[in-house]
Order: structure tokens, then sequence, then C-alpha cells
């Protein structure tokens, strides 16, 4: 096991006390434990945008408001996150705009997750742990098995660490988690289409590689290779919540389109 590995396990691990922790505190202060993240985000956001420390402060400052008076919360908004992510691939200077869509996008997703799992399941943060612990097993899977096995380059001109043997490896890990998830509550919470849930899983893991593909864009852009130090071995906050970004909105696009 090398170093770097032991640090990016330790920091998950600390993050997966202050989730749980932040759970078992109520759906208040997971929330607010949420829009931490968010405003933390929203800071490095801006710094990869190019915005200078005192305007990234102020950026992050207006990603809260909008996320707090439910800015995200338009079923439109979806097809503006698109476009804007579109944009912002398209040319860097779009990413501002971008963040100013996506993240507050991403609190009000969190916040209907929330809704929907106590509605369905009588369970608040059910859905949302599931998601989110789908993400960290691609992320981690990916990562276990490119180190190991990686020899073919996923996108070398975006992220040369990456690979498809990684992908693959991270797809198919969470598929078969996801299984198992199924398999231990279906029956405490009556769900039903097993096939459905793993083939979900593995559609909120490609998009979860895809977040974080969009997010290494904006690194390079920027010329940096963390969107910040804050956690030991990761980067930055948004280095770690740039996969839950990806699964999120297709979360949210799926869930607008079955309504």
């Amino acid at each position: 096991m090398t170093e770097a590995f032991k640090n990016r396990l330790l920091v998950w691990v600390g993050l997966l006390f202050l989730w749980m922790g932040a759970i078992y505190a109520g759906r208040l202060v997971f929330l607010s434990f949420v829009m931490g993240m968010i405003i933390l985000s929203a800071f490095e956001w801006g710094k990869l945008a190019g915005l200078s420390q005192r305007a990234s402060f102020v950026y992050a400052g207006a990603v809260a408001i909008l996320s707090l008076t439910g800015f995200g919360m338009s079923p439109y908004m979806s097809y503006v996150v698109l476009a804007s992510v579109g944009l912002m691939l398209w040319h860097h200077r779009w990413a501002v705009l971008a963040g100013i869509v996506v993240l507050p996008y991403v609190f009000s997703t969190i916040f209907l997750l929330i809704t929907v799992s106590e509605d369905l399941y009588s369970v608040w943060w059910l859905a949302v742990f599931y998601v989110w612990a789908m993400v960290i097993i691609m992320d981690s899977g990916a990562y276990v098995v490119g180190k190991r096995f990686g020899k073919h380059l996923l996108l070398p001109c975006i992220s040369p660490g990456k690979t498809w043997e990684g992908f693959i490896g991270g797809l198919v890990l969470t598929m078969v988690t996801s299984a198992i998830f199924y398999l231990a509550v279906a029956e405490k919470f009556a769900l039903s289409h097993m096939n459905l849930w793993i083939v979900g899983a593995g559609v909120m893991a490609c998009f979860a590689q895809l977040g974080d593909l969009c997010e290494s864009q904006m690194k390079r852009n920027a010329g940096v290779k963390d969107s910040g130090s804050i956690l030991q071995g990761h980067g930055g906050v948004l280095d770690r919540i740039d996969g839950l970004i990806g699964a999120l909105i297709i979360i949210r696009i799926l869930w607008e389109m079955a309504l």
C-alpha cells in the first residue's frame, strides 16, 4: 500500500465519520454540513475560474445565498446546468457562470433526495447515503484498479492518470456493490426491479467519472494539480465531490423525466 493511498484512505475514513456524524445529528445538521461543503467548493471553483481570493470569497457567498433561496429547485434548471457545463468545457471563461448554476443545483438535488427518501422509505438519509456510497466506491475502485492494472489511458489530454482499466474496474465494483445493497435491504424497504438498481448504479458511476473529468479539465485550464489543499492527499473539497456532482446531475434529470 503506497503512502499516497494511505493518505487517501485516512481522509476517506475521516470524511465518513463526519458524514455519518452529521446524519446522526439530524437533517438540519446534515444540510448545514452539505452547505459547508458547497461553500468551500464554491471558493475553490472561483479560484479555478480565475477569480482572485477576495472575489472567490464573494463568489462562495453568492452561491450559498442562491442555494438557500431555492435557486436550483426549478424543474428547468437541469437544462441550464447542462448548457452551462457545455459552455464551460467549450471555453474556460464560462466557468464562473457554470459554478453559480451547478452548485446551488447540487444543494437543491440533495434536498430533493432527502424529501423523496423520507416519502418513499421513511428514512430521510437513505437515498443520499446510497448515492454518496456508490460515488465513493466508483472513485476508490477506479483508483485501486487503475494503479494496479492500468495500462490504457482514458483521456490523457484531460487527466493522464486515469485509465480504461480503472474506469471499468470501478464501474463493475459499483454495480456489484449496488446488487449487494439491494439484496440486503430490498425486503425491508420494499424495493423492486433489482436490474434497474444495478443499471442505475452503473449510470451514476459513469456520470461520476464524467464529473471528475470535467473538474480535471478545469484544473488543467487553471494550470493546477488540485482544486485546493484542505484535504491531505485529496486536494480540495471540490476534488472530492466532483464525482458526486456528476452523479446528482443524472439522478435529477432521470427523476424529472420520470415525473
